[in-house]
């Protein structure tokens, strides 16, 4: 009876832990004064804007992040939060650094990709482009932003973009 039921799986019916799945899009922090190196961000929060409630923290290391973006639609806009504050609540002390919020906007087209039967689908994200949104002040905490080339987010061992601050 055994037999009988593990011959009816097959290999394809069970989805590794490392077959590759819908991609995030992995973020590398540069210093904007010496860009060939790395510069760690102070207490950094990122939030998908619209969705306040939910943080993502899924920091690599100090200078290197991934984030998912949204596969139902074309675009995702995130708020990144330097000296953002570990509890949202708690009141800013005179020797606390001011959180400062720069919004960057994230367009892309998607491709639907087949893995397999028991993983099913993933969505690759390509012309994919950003923007950092200018704030009146000119109180922005990055200084500036590159999509790398090829502008595709098919993998997560690439870095698709730097963020010089």
């Amino acid at each position: 009876m055994v037999f009988l039921i593990f011959s009816g799986c097959q290999k394809d019916d069970i989805c590794s832990e490392t077959t590759s799945t819908t991609p995030h899009l992995v973020i590398k922090f540069l210093n904007s004064e010496n860009p060939s190196n790395t510069k760690a961000v102070t207490n950094l929060q990122v939030q998908e804007e619209n969705l306040l409630e939910d943080y993502f923290e899924t920091p690599i290391n100090d200078t290197l992040i991934k984030i998912p973006l949204r596969t139902t639609a074309n675009f995702t806009n995130y708020i990144f939060t330097l000296n953002a504050p570990e509890d949202p609540d708690a009141e800013i002390g005179e020797d606390d650094a001011l959180p400062n919020e720069d919004h960057l906007d994230f367009s892309y087209g998607t491709v639907v990709e087949y893995v397999s039967r028991a993983c099913g689908y993933q969505i690759l994200f390509v012309g994919f482009e950003a923007s950092r949104v200018s704030e009146e002040s000119n109180t922005n905490w990055i200084e500036s932003i590159e999509v790398q080339q090829p502008n595709e987010i098919t993998n997560e061992i690439d870095t698709h973009l730097f963020i010089y601050h």
